[in-house]
């Protein structure tokens, strides 16, 4: 008992630290949800909760992520002998550039609505860390980078954000010109 009592002071002391940054992050986002506007959110788990899991989570996250690195980047394994001798069938073709092109002009309509809106917080939803992931991929000129192909990787496995926010859209706050077109655009390119 003694241990978790020496233990206990500096736990809650990072705690305190962890959940002012919580709370600053989410400005005046009130506990207790406006049912009146419910496009501005509240705080569904208390922000205390929200930094305890950050915090365990990144450890977490960060441990896996630094443990299957070293899996991926042996160069003994099968992963490692796929990602380095993957070569492009071609150049990129018109559509395929005009594609990338529609996808970053979509991807900047968006930021700019985000801007007006004040809600630039939102930039980090699944969808559009993954149309981020898309363009770093496709814009990169060296195709059969190892980056790249773990990157091109990540991104096939969170393209889940772009078909859930098609298969439930929340329209309920779009106002802005082309908004609601540039939200389906968007997507389907993704």
């Amino acid at each position: 008992m003694a241990v978790l009592s020496v233990m206990y002071k500096p736990c809650v002391s990072l705690f305190n630290r962890l959940e002012n940054w919580v709370r600053r992050q989410g400005k005046d986002l009130p506990i207790e949800t406006d049912w009146t506007n419910s496009t501005k959110g509240s705080w569904y788990l208390h922000p205390r909760q929200h930094a305890i899991e950050f915090l365990f989570l990144s450890i977490g996250f960060a441990s896996a992520t630094g443990y299957y690195l070293s899996k991926i980047l042996d160069p003994s394994s099968m992963t490692w002998r796929i990602l380095s001798t993957f070569k492009p069938i071609g150049p990129a073709t018109q559509t395929e550039r005009l594609l990338t092109l529609a996808l970053f002009g979509s991807l900047s309509l968006t930021f700019i609505h985000k801007t007006i809106r004040k809600n630039k917080m939102f930039m980090l939803q699944p969808c559009h860390m993954g149309a981020g992931l898309l363009l770093l991929t496709l814009c990169n000129p060296n195709k059969s980078s190892i980056i790249t192909n773990l990157l091109f990787n990540i991104y096939l496995h969170t393209q889940w954000g772009g078909i859930a926010a098609l298969m439930f859209p929340d329209l309920r706050d779009h106002y802005l010109v082309g908004e609601t077109f540039n939200f389906f655009a968007g997507r389907l390119y993704i």
